[in-house]
């Protein structure tokens, strides 16, 4: 399983989208925090996590959404980030 993540950062919130290649339900693995999409891409599944408070700290909130995503998926699942 490959995995593709794009976060997200603004002053009020950020949020993260996880493409992830087949059709594991991922959602399972993130207690609830994710919601899942159709992807365009055939093959790939979407998944959107919740919207997160920056509370002024724009790269902890960052930093806790990659935490989320490795701690989920694996370090070596994460193929891109952008």
């Amino acid at each position: 399983m490959r995995c593709y993540v794009g976060i997200d950062i603004g002053a009020v919130s950020a949020t993260a989208a996880l493409l992830v290649e087949g059709g594991d339900d991922m959602v399972a693995r993130f207690g609830g925090q994710y919601t899942s999409a159709d992807a365009a891409v055939p093959g790939r599944r979407l998944y959107l996590s919740q919207y997160l408070r920056t509370k002024g700290k724009p790269l902890a909130a960052a930093t806790e959404l990659l935490d989320e995503i490795i701690a989920a998926v694996g370090p070596d699942a994460v193929a891109a980030s952008a």
